[in-house]
């Protein structure tokens, strides 16, 4: 039995990644370069299934997508990162003013797209949002 599931498995495993990979291209590359917008910080850490999971799942949504185009750029950060400030864990999204000043943090895994953009889009805009 084992051998008869090995090729579909290793298929799905290996779409599965591939798609991964595509929605983290995605959403590195969802920043739009005005130097006048705020930055967004996707603090991860290596191997971290629920990092993975948002940036799937959440970031890589095309209305989160559109939303991030927003920002100057999306960079992914480890949790050591200073601009990160205090966070309870990993992942987080940070967004930060254009002066570098922290707006607000979204923590944890959020799979709801429509309450993440909620909380998103008011720390894009300046206008407050989410508690840290």
């Amino acid at each position: 039995a084992l051998l008869a599931t090995a090729g579909p498995a290793t298929w799905a495993g290996a779409r599965v990644a591939a798609d991964d990979a595509a929605a983290h291209a995605a959403v590195l590359a969802a920043g739009s370069g005005r130097q006048d917008a705020p930055v967004v910080l996707l603090v991860t850490r290596p191997g971290c299934p629920w990092c993975r999971a948002l940036v799937g799942d959440v970031l890589g949504h095309p209305d989160v997508l559109a939303a991030l185009g927003e920002a100057a750029r999306v960079e992914e950060v480890p949790r050591a990162d200073p601009r990160a400030g205090r966070l309870p864990g990993v992942p987080a999204v940070v967004v930060l003013g254009p002066d570098g000043a922290r707006r607000g943090a979204l923590a944890g895994y959020r799979p709801d797209v429509g309450r993440f953009l909620a909380e998103l889009r008011p720390l894009l805009a300046g206008s407050g949002g989410a508690a840290d």
